[in-house]
Parts: structure tokens; C-alpha cells; sequence
């Protein structure tokens, strides 16, 4: 089996016929699971075996950014960074050391180089409709979220994740969840029951403490009248609600993203891993989200335009974020 001729590595490719006899001589004379190829300078390399590829990562030769492929692969090639069985968590990673935010956000940037255009289409195709879901009335419009924003999320994975790792990418992968459309609705939905049950003390909490509050703020909605100030505790179960549910999307915010990564992963595997994978990593990936709080601001006077180029930037730098703790293993 020949390597895929990876088109969004500047279609790097062996031109001598030599080369290639060799190389499927190579292939025929040992487990092509076992063979490795790689690029260096702008040209394909390989086949080398896997104790070959080893020595190179630790003499240097192999960075963590070289992309790499191996036949049970498929047709995409990786950054030697990510890859988890090659004797080490990541070649040339430290398990112990995460990339910074600061570092995520740069190749964030340098993915999107060129691709801008396409991104915030794609952006702009999900915001379209989550609007239109919007503009449905009760209760369709939380039956069509509940539907269709599994799928859409997953795609949006799914095309981020190639965005960063360098690969091909088309709007079209928007739509690509809807090929695992039962494992991404029950994802969404067990994801959405756990946020739920996370903020239901602080719901219960409100319900108790602003009962009073709440009615006549309803009537005072109805009539079109401005409603009283919160009491106190309105503020303290809006705490309790915040803070849990927070969490909740910390901790579970990876979970589309182990989707998109493995085909094969189903819905409770997926938030199970992903849960894993966040374990003790939540402030660093808030405090990556935080980054963006300026730019969101800055964005209001554009009446949210902006918004359309900041969400790539701003999941590229997140697919990121699960591509660099992947790379080191659960904790």
C-alpha cells in the first residue's frame, strides 16, 4: 500500500521511479503497519521502520511538526507530535509540559493563513442556522436544537481539527456529522442532561429564594413595564448556577473533538475520554477562552460581525488545545 499523496503537504511526492521501486520493494519485504514515511524538506521520505523513526526523534532529526503516515492510516498524514505508539506519549513531547495558550493561539493563526475565507464561511453556514432554529416556534425550535446541533458541532470538529493538523478541508464538512447522526445526537443530549443536573442547585435555589420576584417580573413582561431590581439572592443562585455549569463545559469540551478524531469512538466513549483527557487541564483551556474576551468585546461595535473571523481563530486554537493533551495522555 503507497502512501496518499498528501495534497495539503504542498503535494510532496516521490518523483524518481527508482525511489518508488525501492520503496515497494521495501513494503513487500516486511508488515507495511511497521513502515513509516515521513517529510523532510519539502519532499516524502520512507519507508524507515519504526526503531528507525524512534532514533530520529531522539537524535532530533523527526520534530514534533514533521508529518508522518504509516498504510494503517488511511489517507491522512500526522504531525509526529501527535502520534501516541511510537514507544513514547509523543515523539519529541514532554508528558509533563503542555504547549502554552500563547502557542496554541500562534498555530491557530498560522492554519488559518490562507484559509480565512473558508473558515468564516463555514462560521457563518452554522450561525445561519442556529438562527433559523431560533426563529421557529415553541417547542420546535428546542426539538430542531436538540437534533441538529450534535451533527453540527461534530462537523464543526471535524473540519477545525484538519484546519490545525494542516489537512484538506471544504465547507462540506459542516455536514459531515450527519453521517454519525446517532452517536453525535446522544452525545449532545447525555452532554446537555450533565450541564442540566450540574446547574439544577442553583435553579432550585432561584425557583425558592426569587419565586416572588420572578412572577411579578413575568407580569410585568406582559404588560410591557420594566421590572424590579433581582433581590440579593438572585445574585448568590446565579453563582451556584454559573460556576457548576462552567465546569461542566470545561470539562466535557473536548468531547466532539474525540469524535471527530476517531470514527470508531461512540458517544459514552467519546465523553468518557474526553472527560479523561480534561482532568486537571480545565483552568489552562479557560484561561485560553479568556484570551478571546478582548476581541469578543471588541467585536460588539461591529453589531457581532466580528464575531464571524473570531470564532475560527478562536475553535482552531481549541482543536489545538486537544491535539496538545492528547499528545501527552490523560493525567
Amino acid at each position: 500500500m503507497r502512501p496518499p499523496s498528501a495534497k495539503f503537504t504542498a503535494q510532496f511526492r516521490v518523483e524518481n521511479r527508482l525511489i518508488k521501486s525501492i520503496i515497494a520493494a521495501m513494503e513487500r519485504c516486511g508488515d507495511p503497519a511497521m513502515l513509516w514515511y515521513f517529510v523532510e524538506n519539502g519532499q516524502q521520505r520512507g519507508p524507515v521502520d519504526e526503531a528507525a523513526l524512534m532514533a530520529m526523534a531522539r537524535n532530533g532529526t523527526l520534530k514534533p511538526e514533521t508529518l508522518v503516515w504509516n498504510p494503517t492510516m488511511g489517507q491522512r498524514w500526522v504531525k509526529a507530535g501527535t502520534i501516541t505508539n511510537l514507544g513514547q506519549p509523543a515523539v519529541g513531547v514532554s508528558p509533563g509540559s503542555l504547549t502554552t495558550n500563547s502557542e496554541l493561539a500562534a498555530k491557530a493563526r498560522a492554519s488559518l493563513a490562507g484559509k480565512w475565507n473558508q473558515a468564516v464561511l463555514l462560521v457563518f453556514i452554522f450561525v445561519l442556522f442556529q438562527f433559523a432554529m431560533e426563529w421557529l416556534p415553541l417547542p420546535v425550535n428546542s426539538i430542531a436544537r436538540m437534533i441538529l446541533n450534535g451533527p453540527l458541532f461534530l462537523g464543526t470538529a471535524i473540519y477545525f481539527l484538519a484546519l490545525g493538523d494542516g489537512g484538506p478541508t471544504s465547507t462540506e464538512m459542516l455536514t459531515a456529522g450527519f453521517s454519525r447522526f446517532s452517536t453525535a445526537l446522544l452525545a449532545y443530549f447525555i452532554v446537555g442532561i450533565i450541564g442540566l443536573l450540574c446547574a439544577l442547585p442553583g435553579l432550585i435555589v432561584m425557583g425558592i429564594v426569587c419565586r416572588g420576584w420572578i412572577m411579578d417580573t413575568l407580569v410585568a413582561l406582559a404588560n410591557r413595564t420594566l421590572p424590579a431590581m433581582p433581590p440579593e439572592g438572585f445574585w448568590i443562585a446565579l453563582a451556584i448556577i454559573f460556576v457548576p455549569s462552567l465546569y461542566a463545559t470545561l470539562r466535557f469540551g473536548m468531547v466532539f473533538f474525540v469524535l471527530a478524531d476517531d470514527a470508531t469512538a461512540g458517544a459514552l466513549d467519546a465523553i468518557s475520554r474526553g472527560a479523561t483527557l480534561m482532568k486537571g487541564r480545565c483552568w489552562k483551556l479557560l484561561c485560553l477562552w479568556c484570551r478571546f474576551a478582548g476581541w469578543a468585546l471588541l467585536s460588539l461595535p461591529t453589531f457581532g460581525i466580528g464575531l464571524l473571523w473570531l470564532g475560527p481563530y478562536f475553535i482552531t486554537s481549541t482543536a489545538n488545545f486537544y491535539r496538545d493533551i492528547k499528545a501527552r495522555g490523560n493525567n
